[in-house]
């Protein structure tokens, strides 16, 4: 609890700069980068639940991203309809990005709501009613 509620109050700019502190300290090498290019798909459904609000959390984790660390950065919207499809298809362009280029670094981040299925396939969903059977995504 106690912990929960210390994270609460760390802005995500803090964050990034303790985040690039603790790479720095395990990557001690400044004279050349870990990756050549790295890209940053940002993934929120298109109807925003309004008990879950993430527009200005992903607004901020784009700014971090791009103004900190010069990152590659889209955002993508997922449909209310056909979206798995959408996200399939969008997941699948994204590893394509640079033809795969084994020396990029590719993120992708999830805001909203999720659940374990029953067979524990992970599900994504706008609302309780409305899902989206997703299994994880490995490379």
């Amino acid at each position: 609890e106690e912990w929960d509620r210390t994270l609460r109050h760390i802005a995500l700019s803090d964050f990034g700069k303790a985040l690039e502190h603790a790479a720095r300290a395990i990557y001690p090498n400044d004279k050349r980068a870990m990756y050549s290019r790295v890209y940053v798909l940002l993934i929120s459904w298109q109807t925003e639940d309004p008990k879950l609000p993430v527009g200005m959390e992903i607004n901020s984790l784009r700014e971090v991203f791009e103004d900190i660390y010069h990152y590659d950065v889209e955002e993508f919207p997922i449909p209310d309809s056909a979206s798995h499809a959408a996200v399939s298809e969008r997941i699948n362009a994204f590893v394509k990005v640079n033809d795969d280029n084994s020396s990029d670094l590719k993120i992708v981040y999830y805001a909203g709501h999720s659940l374990l299925s029953r067979n524990k396939e992970l599900v994504w969903s706008t609302y309780v009613t409305t899902s989206l059977q997703f299994s994880a995504f490995c490379r």
